[in-house]
């Protein structure tokens, strides 16, 4: 409601006061005056609020999503190496393997060695008189216990992997990798089918699909530690695969050589995988930087949005503007008006905005097996983002309507 100061020159008719309750009442029926338009209005806010919501969440998610995947492939398997494997006696052995795993951060170890020393030797499915025929592949052949079949992460296609049972009887069993299965014609080990390494015949009871290490393994064959049959002229040299907890690689590293071989711990190599820790902040500092982008330009849409269709409103609303000026109202009061009903917009933009955001995250987040996660922080301050916008919107139009001549809009609307 506009009041007149009665008293005073005759300029003061012209300064009039209108209380905030008069202004947010009148705010109120402006917007509900016109519902279309500001549904209309309302609803490109939201979008752009819904937009910068979902962004920043989806964004927040992926980055804890490609967090997961980097601390999964952290440095977490190391391979300890003799380095004199022509020296007695050997130091990787089962006393030595229970030591290390007895330390704390050690998963899973266990041991294998090329047999021949890596060199390939003559596979093939018949007997040993016919390995020099058409019937052989050469192919490198690998010593594996249970253990390290279960470090690597051994997986078959078809039949089984070694056991402590196969290893503990000395059992001639042995396992393909894929491609020397193929190699070697054998697509199932459903009938048991042998095959003959120099002068000893081995039982094919799995094929090995895939490893997480000592991929070369699958080119070949695996066969048990514990089984020790006169082939190869060359001493083996003995490894050792460990898991470590995510992050206890350094440590383990350090510990294991002495736990391995405490009389000489120089003997042992090492070789851990090096942390990609500085990958891994790259790509969230990219993550990052486009979160930003994101956020500026949906906040940009979301202002455009708000002042073109205010704008618009003010141009169609002269005559009301003159009528207003022409009771008393001052360009203050006609600004404070347009603003306010931007800003009202931009409110109930924003917390539409919000809930739409939130849901979007959780829909975007499922679908893509992703943690949903947003900071409480946004969903408290994206509404605000739509107080902001409707200001920002606002306050030209506000200024064009303020600078309407009563006079002029009468005339105009006659």
């Amino acid at each position: 409601m506009t009041q007149v100061s009665g008293s005073g020159p005759l300029n003061d008719l012209h300064r009039t006061q209108i209380s905030f309750a008069d202004l947010m009442r009148d705010i109120g029926k402006s917007v509900n005056r016109r519902p279309s338009r500001t549904v209309l209005t309302a609803l490109g806010t939201a979008l752009g609020v819904a937009t910068a919501v979902a962004t920043v969440g989806m964004v927040e998610s992926a980055q804890a999503s490609v967090s997961h995947a980097f601390n999964s492939q952290l440095a977490t398997q190391i391979t300890f190496l003799d380095g004199s494997p022509s020296t007695n006696p050997q130091v990787l052995t089962p006393n030595s393997l229970a030591n290390l795993e007895r330390l704390n951060g050690v998963v899973d170890a266990g041991v294998m060695w090329q047999i021949n020393g890596g060199q390939a030797l003559a596979v093939g499915t018949s007997s040993t008189s016919d390995l020099n025929g058409t019937d052989s592949d050469e192919m490198p052949v690998t010593a594996v216990s249970p253990a390290a079949l279960k470090t690597m992460e051994a997986t078959v296609s078809d039949g089984r992997l070694i056991d402590q049972g196969d290893a503990a009887r000395r059992v001639p069993v042995a396992l393909l990798g894929a491609p020397a299965a193929s190699e070697l014609g054998i697509a199932n080990v459903r009938s048991g089918p042998m095959i003959f390494i120099g002068s000893a015949a081995f039982t094919v009871i799995g094929i090995v699909r895939s490893v997480s290490q000592q991929n070369q393994a699958l080119l070949g064959v695996m066969i048990p530690t514990t089984f020790s049959p006169d082939i190869g002229s060359v001493r083996q040299q003995r490894m050792v695969i460990a898991n470590t907890d995510p992050g206890a690689a350094p440590l383990i590293a350090a510990q294991g050589v002495v736990a391995l071989s405490p009389d000489d711990p120089t003997r042992l190599d090492v070789q851990v995988p090096p942390q990609p820790d500085g990958l891994k902040q790259q790509v969230s500092s990219s993550v990052s930087d486009l979160l930003l982008f994101m956020f500026v330009v949906v906040f940009i849409v979301g202002v455009v949005a708000i002042g073109n269709t205010t704008l618009f409103a003010v141009l169609h609303r002269r005559r009301e503007i003159g009528i207003r000026r022409a009771l008393g109202a001052t360009p203050r009061h006609i600004g404070l008006l347009i603003v306010g009903e931007a800003v009202l917009v931009g409110i109930v933009g924003g917390i539409v905005g919000t809930s739409i955001g939130v849901l979007a995250i959780e829909v975007a987040s499922l679908s893509k097996g992703w943690t949903p996660i947003l900071d409480w922080k946004i969903v408290l301050v994206a509404p605000l983002l739509g107080i902001v916008a409707g200001g920002l919107a606002g306050a030209y139009p506000a200024f064009k309507a303020s600078r309407v001549s009563p006079l002029t809009a009468l005339r105009g609307s006659a």
